[in-house]
């Protein structure tokens, strides 16, 4: 809310509801069960990206494809939609209902300040039933282009919930790519794991 409009019979929306949802981009590839996060970029602090990693084009096909949106941070804290760019640099395998997360210094240490690295996790394969336990570390490039991906420990989930902090990524169910109540936990940022850089 800038100010500008005069309320009229509006109320309140209670706490933790969102605004009205509205279209600002449309992928150039449809995408189902894709990975979504989101990077900074390290030359301009007014600059982030939205990726939308891998996915599944239809019953046979899943890719390893991925798109970003740019996004321009105004200092009021709205954003400004960019048209979307084809990413290059695809992932090492197909998948679609696979996790995605970021990181950046303030979630694991070692990272460099300024430095954001986008993670594309396990999922599926096309047939929706065949695991790939692949997951891959990449960095965000001044633009938003990520760099050529680096593979990490094997993850066995699909269709989970995911997180990293403290130098890990957690897994939340998905298991084996069934539902589960059991967690999972694997180093994106260690001697010999380099998903940050190291």
């Amino acid at each position: 809310d800038d100010g500008s409009a005069v309320p009229v019979n509006e109320n309140p929306l209670p706490v933790g509801s969102t605004g009205t949802w509205n279209v600002v981009a449309t992928l150039p590839v449809p995408r189902e069960g894709p990975g979504v996060t989101w990077g900074l970029d390290p030359a301009d602090p007014t600059r982030a990206y939205l990726y939308v990693l891998g996915g599944r084009q239809n019953a046979t096909t899943a890719l390893t494809s991925w798109d970003l949106v740019p996004l321009t941070l105004a200092p009021d804290g709205s954003q400004a939609v960019g048209a979307p760019v084809v990413g290059t640099n695809p992932l090492g395998t197909a998948r679609w209902k696979l996790g995605s997360s970021s990181a950046t210094r303030d979630t694991s240490p070692v990272i460099a300040a300024g430095k954001t690295y986008v993670y594309g996790l396990a999922g599926f394969a096309a047939n929706g039933t065949s695991l790939v336990s692949l997951a891959e570390g990449s960095e965000v490039q001044a633009g938003g282009q990520l760099k050529p991906w680096t593979t990490l420990p094997v993850l066995n989930r699909a269709g989970y919930a995911n997180l990293v902090a403290g130098n890990f990524v957690f897994a939340f169910g998905g298991g084996g790519g069934s539902p589960t109540s059991t967690t999972v936990s694997g180093q994106i940022c260690a001697a010999g794991v380099g998903g940050c850089g190291m």
